[in-house]
């Protein structure tokens, strides 16, 4: 399915969701259904994204975000990759222990509290990381480049606006 027509077929099953709801229930404001089908569906494009990019490189997602912020950012413990990846306890560990074993992070005590540990970058893995990191640009700029510098500013003001409409509103305000 070419991209014009798989586009035309997402907007018909978006169509589809909202007029079924409409005929079928009438008295509920399914207003926002359009927007989160279309959402779902980008979700799932994105991780095929990812796949697509980072399997030749034999890394999936997990590994991939995990090395790019240890390279961004630096240092970090397992519960603060816990909150930025937005993964399980036991995922983080899971992918730590997988870049551990191919020798792109080490384990080592926090030097501000010995009860706990970060995960840094080895050599090896900073290499990769800007490896991946550059693939992914690439890819992303592929993707990206229909839209134009204005639609992306607009689209990414709206991504920054719904993510801050999944956060629980601030105590101080209510």
């Amino acid at each position: 399915m070419g991209r014009a027509a798989k586009s035309s077929w997402i907007r018909g099953v978006i169509n589809r969701v909202a007029d079924f709801w409409d005929s079928e229930f009438p008295g509920e404001d399914a207003s926002t259904l359009a927007l989160f089908t279309g959402l779902a569906f980008l979700s799932r494009q994105l991780e095929q994204f990812h796949d697509r990019t980072l399997k030749p490189h034999g890394r999936v997602l997990s590994e991939y975000q995990t090395l790019a912020y240890l390279r961004t950012l630096g240092a970090a413990s397992p519960t603060e990759l816990n909150r930025i990846l937005l993964q399980t306890p036991a995922g983080v560990t899971y992918t730590i222990d997988q870049l551990e074993k191919a020798k792109l992070v080490s384990r080592r005590p926090s030097a501000s509290d010995r009860r706990s540990i970060q995960v840094a970058l080895l050599p090896a893995g900073k290499r990769e990381a800007e490896k991946l990191m550059k693939a992914e640009l690439a890819a992303q700029h592929a993707v990206l480049a229909r839209l134009g510098a204005a639609k992306l500013e607009k689209a990414l003001a709206v991504v920054m606006a719904l993510i801050d409409s999944f956060e629980p509103p601030d105590e101080a305000s209510t």
